[in-house]
């Protein structure tokens, strides 16, 4: 940072997020890093517990998340091959030899 960013209240480059006083390049420590993981165990709780009630609530999409997969697997295995057979083949002969 130059001196002219560093000024109080200057908001810190690409939108990261410092703490007062921390200098370039450091990292939450201590209560601070304890708070932001607590914040993201709550929004995974919660977004499990989003996820739960939608399944409660529809139960087609446990056919879609588990099923649909295991159908698509089978037909795509079987149903498709990479084996080259009765593929029409043409030869174009630009300089007729006496090969040819």
């Amino acid at each position: 940072m130059s001196g002219s960013d560093a000024k109080a209240g200057a908001a810190p480059a690409a939108g990261g997020v410092r703490r007062a006083g921390a200098k370039e390049g450091e990292h939450r420590t201590g209560a601070e890093g304890d708070v932001r993981r607590a914040g993201s165990a709550m929004r995974l709780r919660g977004l499990v517990r989003k996820e739960f009630l939608q399944v409660v609530r529809d139960p087609s999409s446990i056919a879609i998340a588990f099923l649909m997969p295991v159908l698509l697997l089978l037909l795509f295995g079987y149903g498709l091959s990479l084996d080259v057979r009765q593929v029409p083949l043409a030869l174009v002969i630009e300089e007729p030899g006496p090969e040819t």
